[in-house]
């Protein structure tokens, strides 16, 4: 596993990381001086997150051999786009929107990569909404 974070606006990467390497970083997230997370298995696939201990979005990019899906995790029920809420989290990397069940926490982070730290993959009781398209012209 590759790890790569921010800190102070400049990229570190750790190689061959630790679960107690990662799980002690992600308890420092901050949205400005330690914005974003990027656990990347050797496969290509990756789980992400960028914000604050309290609100924060975790994305999942699931790379297989003919390409790739890229999905944002969130919690609750799958709404119709008419129900849609949009919310917008500031940290040093922007303003990031996601639909309202999509607003995380450090605590879901640590749960999402430990998951994926463990399987390569993102437990189900996470439901995932599809932003391929967004990644592909």
């Amino acid at each position: 596993m590759n790890f790569m974070y921010d800190h102070l606006n400049e990229r570190l990467n750790i190689q061959d990381i630790k679960w107690t390497e990662v799980e002690h970083l992600l308890k420092q997230i901050d949205p400005v001086s330690r914005a974003y997370f990027i656990l990347e298995a050797d496969s290509g696939s990756y789980i992400q997150c960028a914000g604050g201990p309290a609100e924060l979005v975790v994305e999942y990019r699931d790379v297989k051999e003919k390409g790739f899906k890229h999905y944002v995790l969130g919690k609750g029920e799958v709404k119709s786009a008419l129900k849609t809420v949009w919310k917008s989290i500031v940290c040093s990397i922007g303003n990031l929107s996601v639909h309202d069940d999509e607003v995380l926490t450090c605590e879901d982070a640590l749960i999402t990569f430990k998951y994926f730290f463990e399987n390569k993959s993102i437990p189900d009781t996470y439901k995932r909404r599809n932003i391929t398209r967004e990644f592909k012209g």
